[in-house]
């Protein structure tokens, strides 16, 4: 590690901390005891060491919302993890602390270098530090205004972070947005909402003529609609513990006040509407079948919140086997072979030309899938290509996929392999708990190219990262080179 004066700097720090109490602070979950405890900075951490009775903690500087220095005293303002009294998980709680080095000068200039935040990666002009919010009042609950308020806010204010909000009114709106955005005027765009609005804004950016460096200003996901797959798949990838609703907003507007910066794969898909081909970008997921059907089908019941798709299977499942028994065709060439309706400024297909992980040509959807590629046919229940850990805030449907990588997961379940209707129900509830995988029915197979071709007349919902798309419309996904940017911490041990 190299100091602000560009030396090696690698020592260790000591001095004293206690807790304070602004007023109208409540002290039942008093860290220190209210003794003046010994602290200690190892500068090859990212987190000052705290020995307090009757249990040592961190104060890690990712959990740091500002620090005000008067003198040889440095005042620290955090949100940091604590046990709940019950002793059950974690929840965050604010703690501030007062400081007091031995060697202070040096501490306080080490301390100040190493906590301030990097520059964004799109390189915005005089290094400018406002963040964009955008918000989608009618996601979800319709609570995104709410959640922004009361627990989002507070953190940019007291963080001292510098934003400007926009309301979003109708669908296609954050897309042009992020078409018309000034790079040089933003580091970093926030989503107060669902998948949906992070879908659109990674359309606008991939379909500008600049879209390389646009691709790099930062996403920030702030959950306020129902899923909210991607905030979880980063919380999830960063080992940062968080509660599926509510809190979760805090727990990702924190990641503004230090953020690291991470890549998001993006796949090329390839489908037709009212017979026209359509290119899209895909971040999360597609799937046809009983999981977009629940899904989808779960919209007329969006006032409920997540318990709407729990409403929804319940109702899905109880008909089975006349519904969710569709017929149609897999292809995909799975990894270890390959081994061996906007008017836009830039058409998706142009964007992703030349971009393919794969070697040579990928064939166009009226196209023959090559000869080496996996070919399934059958009754499918579902057909899912997915490409992050989390498909919903508490639904870890695949944890082992990865933001950055390049493949991504075909899953399926073929009607043969399925036993009954509780078979199904026992599958969809245990995903909550990563169980789901241990179903033999359910078959997992990593791949960097898919097409499914549902048979004439099958039916079932398609959804593209939680978007419906035509119903019976074939569909291909491909990995390709082409990476947005989101908002992270730095993973905890």
């Amino acid at each position: 590690m190299e100091d602000p004066n560009g030396s090696a700097s690698c020592g260790i720090y000591e001095g004293f901390i206690r807790e304070i109490f602004l007023q109208n602070e409540k002290e039942d979950l008093n860290l220190t005891n209210g003794a003046v405890c010994c602290a200690s900075w190892n500068t090859q951490n990212d987190f000052l060491h705290i020995t307090a009775l009757p249990k040592p903690f961190r104060i890690h500087f990712d959990d740091i919302l500002c620090a005000e220095q008067v003198k040889d005293k440095l005042t620290l303002f955090t949100q940091i993890l604590v046990n709940v009294k019950n002793g059950i998980g974690k929840r965050r709680e604010a703690k501030n602390f007062e400081l007091c080095f031995k060697d202070s000068i040096n501490f306080y200039k080490e301390f100040s270098w190493r906590t301030q935040k990097k520059v964004s990666p799109h390189s915005p002009r005089n290094n400018q530090t406002k963040v964009l919010v955008l918000i989608n009042p009618f996601s979800g609950q319709q609570k995104a205004l709410d959640l922004w308020a009361q627990l989002a806010k507070p953190v940019f204010q007291q963080a001292n972070i510098l934003y400007e909000t926009k309301i979003t009114s109708e669908r296609g709106h954050a897309t042009k947005i992020a078409q018309e955005i000034d790079l040089d005027e933003f580091s970093a765009i926030g989503i107060v909402s669902g998948d949906g609005l992070v879908a659109e804004v990674i359309l606008g950016l991939l379909t500008r003529k600049d879209r390389r460096r646009a691709l790099k200003l930062p996403i920030l996901h702030i959950p306020g609609g129902t899923s909210n797959a991607l905030a979880a798949s980063i919380a999830f990838q960063s080992n940062e513990p968080f509660p599926p609703r509510g809190e979760f907003c805090k727990e990702m507007a924190l990641m503004m006040v230090r953020p690291r910066y991470r890549p998001l794969r993006l796949y090329h898909v390839q489908t037709l509407k009212n017979g026209q081909p359509v290119h899209m970008p895909m971040f999360m997921s597609m799937n046809w079948g009983l999981v977009a059907d629940i899904d989808l089908g779960s919209e007329r019941f969006r006032w409920a919140g997540m318990i709407r798709l729990h409403m929804e299977a319940f109702i899905r499942l109880i008909r089975l086997p006349s519904v969710a028994h569709y017929k149609g065709r897999i292809s995909y060439l799975p990894k270890f072979i390959w081994e061996s309706h906007l008017s836009v400024k830039t058409s998706v297909k142009e964007a992703f030309e030349g971009t393919y992980v794969l070697n040579g040509k990928v064939p166009s959807l009226d196209q023959p899938a090559p000869s080496n590629w996996e070919v399934i046919e059958g009754e499918f229940v579902m057909v899912c290509l997915s490409s992050m850990s989390h498909i919903g805030s508490d639904l870890p449907y695949m944890p082992c996929s990865r933001l950055e990588e390049e493949v991504f997961y075909l899953t399926f379940v073929d009607w043969r392999t399925v036993k009954s209707r509780l078979h199904m129900a026992h599958l969809l509830l245990t995903i909550n708990q990563c169980s789901h995988l241990n179903h033999a029915c359910l078959q997992t197979i990593p791949v960097l190219a898919c097409r499914v071709e549902p048979a004439p007349g099958a039916g079932g919902y398609v959804a593209l990262d939680g978007e419906p798309c035509e119903s019976g419309a074939p569909f291909q996904v491909v990995s390709s080179l082409l990476q947005a940017t989101v908002i992270a911490r730095q993973a905890r041990e």
